[in-house]
């Protein structure tokens, strides 16, 4: 799409009228939090709509605006990273400030039926029945929705006295991060490797994430087979399914839990975010399964335990039921998914089978009016996560948004999408150098 570039200026932050002072972070706050210990950055908390909801404020090299950025999600503890270089944004946002807010859920407490329903939501992805837990109902958990996401922005700039310059929303991101929007049309917008919008209906978004997945499968076997010595004959479909297959179970040593078929699988999807570092390693170590060193294994194991959120028993953990309680708010949904538990995409299908039947998704399935804010798309023609469709999906409900396409072998962050997008149509002028 051919656009004429323009350099959008930042929106400075306007006085507003005196508001009751944020609540400072609790200590439990700053005590899990590694980014509060950061005197740097200011950590506080707002009640919003008899919510509870922890932020950050980091700063910028030289406080030129604000800008919200959505990294992901949902289950995710923003305010649990590490500190502004994890959140993976290009150098030419580092004089911004930047505003990370916690999902609603992060202050809840699991009670013990949430605790026994999570173990078997781990049990029905691994072992199965394939059938719903009941793990929604048991948690409890709240998820973010347009209305109750925007309030709750709305609540922390005023406490804060601040306006946004910008917004940015990676992944499951993009829905926020577009709720904001609508909301602070002043604002730049930036959407990258975006999630479905509401549009597109639940099931539908699993299926395009499983096939998505399997394609990337695919790809990268084939361009690793001949110079790894492996048979290019066959598919990357083929020999991970093949691996788990042979697989049972694997004692390990230095791990308590056996390695699992249903492990292959759900390591074989964690390696795939990062595809160019873990496809060497991903389909050598698949095409020898089991017969694989303890290191190999052990790295099979962790892989399997990072997407599913499991630490420390057969549990997944309260991150995982808040993934889950995001997604099923967030799209429409009808019947439950098919399919056997142990394979690849169990996690996937699992999750939609947990969504009870919703008409109404959380968030704005309507055009976004016209805003004074550019609207930026980046889009991967290889993501195994997010495919090129659902940012197409995106520009039908902003129309005026620019669509930047790129190819990295990952789901990859921001600030690689600018470095691969040399040529960018973006109008927005960090996004145009990083």
């Amino acid at each position: 799409m051919a656009v004429i570039l323009v350099a959008v200026g930042q929106v400075r932050d306007r006085p507003v009228a005196a508001q009751p002072a944020s609540s400072p972070a609790s200590p439990a706050l700053l005590a899990s939090s590694r980014l509060c210990q950061d005197k740097a950055v200011r950590c506080a908390t707002v009640d919003s709509a008899g919510t509870t909801i922890g932020y950050a404020i980091v700063p910028g090299t030289s406080h030129q605006g604000l800008v919200l950025v959505e990294v992901g999600g949902p289950g995710s503890d923003a305010l649990a990273r590490d500190g502004r270089d994890s959140l993976g944004l290009p150098t030419s946002l580092d004089g911004y400030d930047v505003l990370l807010v916690d999902e609603p859920w992060t202050q809840q407490t699991a009670t013990s039926q949430c605790s026994d329903a999570r173990r078997r939501f781990a049990a029905a992805v691994t072992t199965g029945p394939a059938t719903a837990t009941g793990l929604l109902p048991a948690c409890q958990l709240a998820a973010w929705t347009e209305d109750r996401y925007t309030a709750a922005i709305t609540t922390i700039l005023t406490r804060e006295h601040r306006t946004l310059t910008g917004i940015i929303g990676h992944s499951f991101g993009a829905l926020p991060a577009t709720a904001a929007a609508r909301a602070f049309d002043t604002a730049w917008l930036v959407l990258s490797a975006p999630i479905a919008p509401a549009t597109v209906p639940g099931r539908q978004v699993i299926d395009e994430r499983i096939t998505t997945v399997y394609a990337a499968f695919d790809r990268s076997y084939a361009s690793v087979c001949a110079p790894a010595g492996l048979d290019c004959h066959r598919t990357g479909q083929a020999v991970l399914q093949a691996a788990i297959t042979r697989t049972t179970t694997l004692t390990v040593a230095g791990r308590t839990r056996p390695l699992t078929s249903a492990d292959i699988g759900l390591a074989a999807v964690a390696a795939a975010y990062g595809m160019q570092s873990n496809q060497q390693w991903l389909w050598t170590t698949l095409a020898r399964m089991p017969k694989v060193s303890d290191d190999a294994a052990v790295q099979l194991g962790r892989m399997a335990d990072q997407l599913l959120m499991r630490y420390g028993d057969d549990s997944v953990s309260i991150n995982l039921t808040g993934f889950v309680a995001g997604i099923c708010a967030s799209y429409r949904w009808g019947q439950p998914l098919p399919g056997p538990a142990g394979l690849p995409e169990s996690l996937l299908a699992q999750t939609g089978r947990e969504c009870a039947p919703v008409t109404a998704p959380g968030w704005q399935t309507t055009p976004m009016p016209a805003r004074t804010g550019a609207v930026c798309v980046f889009t991967n023609t290889t993501d195994p996560v997010t495919p090129t469709s659902w940012a197409t999906a995106w520009q039908q409900l902003i129309p005026a948004a620019t669509i930047t396409t790129y190819t990295y072998n990952g789901h990859t962050p921001l600030a690689m999408a600018v470095r691969q997008s040399p040529a960018t149509v973006c109008p927005i002028k960090e996004m145009r150098h990083g």
